[in-house]
């Protein structure tokens, strides 16, 4: 009966959320997130769980288009998660509270493996006296190795949108102590973990308007919203404005079928994102001009996804 009543509550709290959180929903690469807490399936892992949430949390609050669910209600919501013993109703349990938050998706973490071994070994002592003799020096440290599984459940629908697991390892000549080792190897992993982070969750940026035509009329270049706010030369999103990379343009395709509702990219052309101007950037049009001039003309919404990570 008490179970009953939990379910029926948890059904009520989504329907008063459902409406705002189709509000939420946009094609701008902008979702709320709940990081949960990190989990351990290591022995000894919950000693660098603080590390692994503060790492998850500096790459997603690095990226404007990210709201993150305040932490103190996310550790509040797995503290009463924790007093159930029914593995079902502790996954819906998370899901269904992390909707009332407001949350499109959960971020979850397990740290699988910690481990660190002593080493010693022979090097040259530099460059010069690896030209000049064979004299080595003995060198000691630690390699420290961390696997950290991470997971992108989607809350509409409980399932999981993406995984990704996380293979750290690193030597530390003249370190002694494997805990400092560890901390600095979750620390220093930033930029992989912001790599994950664009690569599940693309960037889609809008294009604004036509910014020149070419001598038949046709646009030459457009500008589209998404520049330092989308942070793409925080990762290798960056190759693609160094190295003039061809991106889609395209608009998302509604199809009904059987009662359920699909959509699909249309691609209408290409184009190079030529130069960064704050919040937007102005991209040359490669192929597809017409299309491209009938889209906006017809009002459709025109997007660029950034996939080069």
């Amino acid at each position: 009966m008490k179970k009953k009543f939990r379910v029926i509550i948890f059904f009520i709290c989504f329907l008063f959320v459902r409406f705002d959180l189709l509000a939420q929903v946009s094609n701008d690469g902008s979702y709320i997130l709940a990081i949960l807490p990190a989990t351990s399936s290591a022995r000894d892992g919950y000693n660098y769980a603080a590390s692994v949430e503060d790492l998850l949390a500096t790459a997603f609050n690095g990226k404007s288009r990210f709201t993150l669910v305040d932490r103190t209600k996310i550790t509040q919501l797995e503290s009463e998660k924790t007093l159930q013993k029914n593995e079902d109703f502790i996954n819906g349990y998370t899901v269904q509270q992390s909707k009332s938050l407001g949350a499109q998706y959960i971020i979850s973490t397990d740290i699988s493996q910690v481990n660190f071994t002593k080493y010693s070994k022979e090097k040259a002592a530099n460059a010069l006296m690896r030209l000049t003799t064979k004299t080595e020096t003995l060198t000691s440290g630690i390699n420290a190795n961390v696997v950290i599984n991470c997971k992108v459940i989607d809350v509409e629908t409980g399932t999981v949108k993406t995984s990704k697991i996380f293979n750290l390892s690193e030597d530390f000549d003249g370190e002694t102590i494997g805990s400092v080792c560890i901390n600095k190897l979750i620390s220093s992993s930033g930029n992989k973990f912001n790599i994950w982070v664009n690569e599940a969750f693309p960037i889609y940026m809008k294009v604004i308007k036509v910014e020149s035509l070419d001598k038949k009329g046709l646009p030459k270049e457009i500008l589209i919203k998404g520049g330092k706010e989308m942070n793409l030369q925080s990762s290798k999103a960056f190759f693609v404005l160094n190295n003039s990379s061809k991106i889609d343009i395209f608009y998302i395709e509604k199809l009904a079928i059987d009662g359920k509702e699909y959509t699909r990219n249309i691609v209408v052309g290409n184009a190079t994102i030529a130069e960064e101007q704050g919040d937007f950037s102005v991209c040359k049009v490669h192929s597809g001009a017409k299309a491209i001039q009938d889209c906006l003309s017809q009002g459709k919404t025109l997007l660029i996804k950034v996939n080069r990570y």
